[in-house]
């Protein structure tokens, strides 16, 4: 159950974080609200089902009229229905490869070459080898995901030289938002490839991946998908590198590796945490949790 003292400003987004003990305050003028939920981990996906403002409940999915005033506020969430299966994964392995050569598009692409790793049939890799040079590092990344599932060598190496790859290219993939300008620049594509690929190493769970990842924790580049990754891969090794990467000043940074430590279990990582427990300030993703929140949350699971 979640309690505020509220003054809601009309027209203008508010964001809140929630406290551990499940509160949160908003502050703002009178007018109409919607109220949306959302979570800093990549899961659970979460959505707010109703709203009970001063004890009569509302849909969240309406607009609620908040008078001048405190305002006691109780936002239900529960987990958001996963979306439906966009792969057939019923099919044959050869019609799983075509269906990958076919799709261009790199996020649906990928769900299909999990489809392909869950065979098990070594057999896919000849006639995707060629595509292990493909001139779209996102594509060329989902097929390098596919040879490293089945073990293959050329898998985590075609990831590792994307990773070091800063060589200039045509436009591909991953790019978010546009330039000032509109003009292309390649080296915002080789920064989304780069992210991609670190990406890609968390997805595969390979404890090899440590090595290629804890490098790129100072990297300005990768730094904000690198610790969500090693996370993935789950592999204590990452442990001692992630609890260095505290000392990075930048609170976004250390509020996604104190998210990382969590979710190692890294109970050595309590005294360091501890000494951020006052560190107030915010991280500019998501609910916009500070540092200290989050450590003591952390802290909280560790103990």
């Amino acid at each position: 159950m979640n309690k505020a003292q509220e003054q809601f400003a009309a027209g203008l987004p508010i964001a809140a974080a929630v406290k551990t003990d499940w509160s949160f305050r908003m502050t703002g003028l009178s007018g109409s609200y919607e109220f949306f939920v959302s979570s800093d981990r990549p899961s659970p996906i979460v959505v707010a089902t109703r709203v009970v403002v001063d004890g009569t409940s509302y849909p969240a999915t309406r607009g609620i009229a908040l008078a001048e005033g405190e305002h006691d506020v109780v936002v239900f969430v529960a987990p958001r229905e996963a979306p439906k299966p966009t792969v057939d994964t019923t099919q044959t392995s050869n019609a799983l490869v075509e269906q990958f050569k076919k799709e261009k598009v790199f996020w649906k692409q990928i769900e299909i070459a999990k489809a392909i790793a869950g065979k098990h049939d070594a057999s896919v890799l000849p006639p995707l080898a060629d595509w292990l040079a493909h001139q779209d590092r996102h594509i060329r990344g989902n097929v390098a995901f596919i040879f490293a599932s089945f073990g293959d060598p050329r898998g985590l190496q075609t990831i590792a030289d994307i990773l070091a790859d800063r060589s200039e290219r045509p436009k591909g993939q991953g790019i978010t938002g546009a330039s000032s300008d509109g003009r292309y620049r390649f080296e915002r594509q080789v920064a989304a490839d780069r992210y991609y690929a670190a990406h890609l190493l968390g997805d595969l769970k390979d404890p090899r991946g440590i090595a290629l990842l804890v490098p790129l924790l100072d990297d300005p580049g990768t730094q904000s998908i690198v610790p969500w990754s090693l996370g993935q891969i789950g592999d204590k090794g990452a442990i001692p590198p992630l609890i260095a990467a505290l000392d990075n000043d930048d609170p976004s940074n250390r509020v996604l590796v104190i998210y990382a430590l969590e979710a190692l279990h890294a109970k050595e990582a309590v005294p360091r945490l501890l000494t951020l427990v006052n560190d107030d300030r915010k991280s500019r993703f998501g609910a916009l949790v500070t540092v200290s929140e989050a450590a003591k949350a952390a802290i909280a699971k560790l103990r």
